[in-house]
């Protein structure tokens, strides 16, 4: 028997050791691109301006790694495969491994109501459970959203006490949980908790514990207070004008949807391990957590555990992005061909994405078809006179999906205008026939109708074709019905709504800035990117309510990621 036993630990150790020169043989051939990556980040690599850091990984193996760029623009300290960045909504999945550790640990259950360990939360209709928040099905409104909706500057410092307060002192949910999938930070600041109270630990010394540690990422740190020092960290920068930047970090922890910091090398690390898992669970752990929620439809969510399922030109793949004031980042793993990237930067215009590097070393597994652009050429560019581009000025109104564009004629060309800072040039085809000048993709605008009653549609290739209407006409009765003080008890703000023209004007009364908006059907008004939230400003919806007698008693104000915020007019 013992020399069974022998020969059993003498074969395992035999194939460990062929398995690990067949690894290193495997990463050894593949091909050598960094002559093309390094081109993807031409415009980054120099001395005066942030940059990125870059690992691919390949069966275990780092094949590729380097810096590209500035660290500390100030000390003049170079980007390095060592460097340090904050991961952003990456975090997300260091915090879901914890929830699922806890599981397997036995001390909750997915399924278990959030009010078990978040006694806080009020007692909707319905009730959220674990799982909900994991997938973004619970319905919970979003803090990044409330937060500057609430007036709390995003450079302030918060506790994770406030951050809990303003969440639990929503009277509604955007939806009953189960419904919909809806992208919820909050999600993850409750699931920290949980981990917190659960654990009794927080979520950093949990995650060092059980992740971190057994891992051996001795660089990556979730950031819980302000003033925690993190050794060898990269500062992050947005743009300040042209071939300048201004300093864009944050006071605010904010752990458990984001956070975390960490290397290009430690995701190595943490990435190998879904293919063989250290941490506890075994695979049936990896498992739970690349599979996707359900929706009570028996649809998928599409996001498994802090994880977004997809593909990429016919290719699974296993992704999340990052971005959190002046930090950008990307982490996708391609499991079939054993392949991932992982892309950390400290500039907010990063334009170089993981899957441009993926694209590289995946030629060969790609479609062809998908391999090109999916587009036609782009038509050949006619000039028209400018009173024929004035035509097709206005504003106009797409009811689907609640989008307010203008078409104006700035500097003799025709502009596709998103919101102040945000506009495309339209190239004519024909009188009446436009596409998006600039863009990766052929978007093709389309006038049709009358001057009095013109409409618009939009289409991109493969995409449903999008129909803008004209903004219908209002008396100035009409309009000033609307002016008044709106108090929200949810925010703890008073909105201020004035009339100037056509258009609706709304402010914060602590605030003087106001954001100009208009009427798209009767007690509709849009606001578009009212809510600033600096990476993500979202377009605003209000939706005035009269009583029996057609009198304006309130509003509820509605945007991408928090719906149905009630205000009562109260002058």
């Amino acid at each position: 028997m013992k020399n069974i036993h022998l020969l059993t630990r003498t074969t395992i150790a035999g194939l460990l050791i062929l398995l690990t020169v067949l690894g290193h043989a495997l990463a050894s051939e593949t091909p050598d691109f960094a002559p093309q990556v390094g081109e993807l980040f031409a415009a980054w690599d120099n001395d005066d301006r942030p940059g990125a850091a870059v690992a691919v990984i390949r069966n275990g193996e780092i094949v590729y790694q380097k810096g590209f760029g500035m660290a500390d623009l100030e000390r003049g300290v170079p980007i390095t495969p060592e460097s340090v960045f904050e991961i952003g909504s990456i975090s997300k999945q260091f915090t879901a491994m914890c929830i699922l550790l806890l599981e397997n640990d036995g001390k909750l259950a997915l399924d278990d109501d959030i009010r078990t360990y978040v006694p806080e939360m009020l007692e909707y209709e319905r009730q959220i459970t674990v799982r909900d928040l994991l997938h973004h099905i619970s319905g919970v409104r979003d803090i990044e959203t409330l937060v500057p909706l609430a007036g709390m500057p995003w450079f302030n410092y918060y506790s994770d006490e406030q951050m809990l307060e303003l969440i639990t002192r929503q009277k509604a949910l955007n939806f009953p949980p189960g419904e919909q999938f809806l992208y919820s930070n909050s999600g993850y600041v409750l699931l920290a908790r949980i981990v917190s109270r659960v654990s009794g630990q927080s979520l950093r010394d949990f995650a060092q514990e059980r992740i971190f540690g057994p891992l051996g990422m001795e660089h990556t740190v979730f950031w819980e207070r302000p003033g925690q020092v993190v050794p060898n960290r990269a500062l992050a920068y947005s743009p300040q004008g042209e071939d300048a930047y201004r300093l864009e970090m944050w006071n605010m922890p904010f752990a458990g949807p984001a956070g975390l910091y960490t290397t290009v090398g430690d995701l190595a690390l943490w990435d190998t391990n879904f293919y063989d898992n250290k941490l506890g669970g075994g695979a049936a752990l990896i498992e739970k957590m690349e599979t996707p929620g359900l929706l009570e439809n028996g649809e998928s969510s599409g996001y498994a555990a802090g994880l977004v399922v997809s593909t990429h030109s016919g290719l699974p793949v296993i992704s999340h992005g990052g971005a959190w004031m002046g930090y950008r980042a990307g982490l996708r793993r391609y499991p079939e061909q054993h392949l991932s990237i992982a892309l950390l930067s400290n500039a907010a215009s990063m334009n170089v994405g993981a899957d441009q590097i993926a694209n590289l070393y995946l030629a060969d597994d790609l479609e062809a078809s998908e391999q090109q652009s999916t587009g036609d050429e782009p038509p050949t560019v006619i000039e028209l006179e400018a009173a024929e581009l004035a035509r097709y000025e206005g504003t106009y109104w797409n009811e689907s999906d609640s989008l307010l564009r203008t078409i104006e004629v700035r500097e003799g060309k025709l502009q596709y205008v998103r919101s102040n800072g945000n506009a495309t040039e339209l190239g004519a085809v024909e009188a009446g026939r436009f596409f998006m000048l600039g863009l990766q993709i052929l978007v093709s605008v389309e006038f049709h109708g009358s001057d009095e009653s013109r409409t618009m549609t939009v289409r991109v290739e493969n995409q449903e074709t999008l129909l803008f209407e004209p903004l219908p006409s209002s008396s100035d009765d009409v309009l000033a019905a609307y002016s008044g003080a709106y108090w929200s008890d949810e925010l703890r703000r008073e909105l201020q709504v004035n009339v100037e023209g056509n258009e609706i004007l709304a402010s914060w009364a602590d605030e003087e800035s106001h954001t100009a908006g208009r009427l798209v059907r009767t007690d509709i008004a849009v606001l578009p990117q009212f809510v600033p939230v600096p990476w993500y400003p979202q377009d605003t919806r209000l939706l005035f309510e009269r009583d029996d007698t057609g009198v304006i008693t309130g509003l509820s104000l509605t945007c991408d990621m928090v719906r149905g915020i009630s205000f009562e007019k109260r002058h």
